[in-house]
């Protein structure tokens, strides 16, 4: 399959496909390299585009062990293959580590850091952390000025999970289906302590983000729902279930999956939350569970990555079903930072295709105790390094978690096992 684009007003862009893919599988483990095989034979993707490996198992591996085994060889592959330019998405597959132990200084007692953020960049061709395709609004392209690759993975608790989240890619594109509604979950006070602290800190842009969201889809023609009193969907008297759940953007509980959603084929959804892609082949994360329960992509943190430097889900949401990129690319360019927390699940080639509309179903009903929407949507503070949720934190770097919780003291414990990718696009910044 070959992807021709048109994005904002007529620019066009080169096709993008299967031949744009590398597919990097670890030799050690049978179910890699069988979700690298699948996944090939799929897409329609050469066979030439399989980069092997040899690394550990392990969902966590040093940032010595990651050059050795995994940059230094794939960057040898890319230049032995001439495929050094033409490749623009790298996917991994379950088998190969997710973080990196000692990839940064310690934040909240842990040197974590996202294995694909830094994969991103293998060259070191990029200068800083800033990603400057963040909000570039251009497809990712080499004549575009474009540099470093857009990582997803095809991962998760269970090697069907993985396999998976191919096969749902390409029944939503084979198209058929019902168009789905947009679910989207404010939290203006907090429902408990540890909430309450958070949204104090974050809760004007993470909400600001929400309502953004729903307001672009809305616009665009989607049926959306958007519930702003303090419970999450799934516990009342937010609505206890969404079903045709096609988009998802919400909040608050650290390290937790509200299954209430009935996902469509396609389905994308993002979880405001510091953990929320936290050991994500074991359940407990919002975006393990989301991946088990049936999404086709999602993005979250492996750690706490403060507020600002979280996956932009309203972005992501607005360009990959609005202005119509692919996952790869609207991921990317709602990630603003580069060797950092975030990973994104899902096939990069994975494109919206709207599909046979259906008589929406009557307005499901709310809570009358509820917050509105902002009529003006708050313009983004500038960065700041404050963790999500501390007190008297500014709202940009307040982390996602509060300081010193109970329950993260039972994380850290239990975790002994376990700077922004860039291309040289010139991206519209954040105010």
């Amino acid at each position: 399959m070959t992807l021709g684009l048109l994005v904002g007003g007529g620019l066009s862009a080169q096709p993008v496909g299967p031949q744009n893919v590398a597919v990097l599988v670890n030799t050690g483990l049978a179910e890699s390299v069988a979700i690298g095989e699948h996944y090939l034979q799929a897409r329609g993707i050469p066979e030439g585009n399989l980069c092997p490996l040899t690394t550990t198992t392990a969902y966590g591996t040093t940032i010595e062990d990651y050059v050795r085994d995994i940059r230094d060889p794939f960057t040898a592959w890319l230049v032995e293959r001439g495929l050094t330019d033409q490749v623009l998405f790298v996917v991994v597959t379950r088998g190969i580590p997710g973080v990196i132990t000692d990839g940064g200084p310690p934040i909240l007692g842990q040197g974590l850091r996202a294995l694909d953020s830094f994969l991103a960049d293998p060259f070191d061709a990029i200068p800083g952390d800033d990603n400057p395709y963040f909000d570039a609004g251009i497809p990712f392209r080499r004549e575009s000025g474009c540099a470093g690759y857009l990582v997803t993975r095809l991962d998760g608790p269970s090697l069907e999970v993985a396999l998976a989240l191919v096969d749902r890619a390409l029944e939503h594109e084979e198209g058929g289906g019902e168009p789905g509604r947009g679910w989207f979950d404010q939290e203006p006070v907090g429902s408990g302590p540890v909430d309450r602290e958070v949204i104090a800190g974050a809760g004007t842009l993470g909400n600001g983000w929400i309502a953004e969201a729903h307001a672009w889809l809305d616009q665009a023609g989607f049926e959306v729902h958007l519930d702003a009193n303090d419970a999450e969907y799934g516990t009342a008297p937010a609505p206890l279930s969404c079903p045709a759940a096609r988009w998802y953007l919400g909040w608050y509980e650290a390290w937790h999956y509200n299954d209430a959603f009935q996902w469509l084929p396609g389905a994308v959804g993002v979880h405001i939350d510091s953990f929320s892609a936290m050991n994500f082949r074991e359940p407990g994360s919002w975006c393990a569970g989301a991946l088990t329960a049936g999404i086709t992509a999602t993005a979250g943190a492996v750690w706490e990555p403060t507020i600002q430097d979280f996956v932009h889900g309203h972005r992501m949401l607005r360009v990959f079903a609005v202005d119509g990129l692919t996952l790869a690319e609207a991921a990317w360019q709602a990630i603003p930072r580069l060797r950092w927390m975030i990973v994104v699940f899902g096939d990069p080639l994975l494109l919206y295709t709207p599909e046979t509309p259906t008589p929406p179903e009557p307005p499901i009903e709310t809570d009358p105790d509820t917050v509105p929407a902002p009529d003006t949507l708050p313009a983004e503070p500038g960065d700041s390094d404050a963790p999500l949720g501390q007190p008297g934190a500014c709202s940009t770097a307040a982390p996602l978690s509060p300081a010193c919780p109970w329950w993260l003291i039972v994380l850290l414990a239990g975790l002994a096992a376990c700077r922004r990718v860039t291309s040289h696009c010139a991206p519209r910044r954040l105010v």
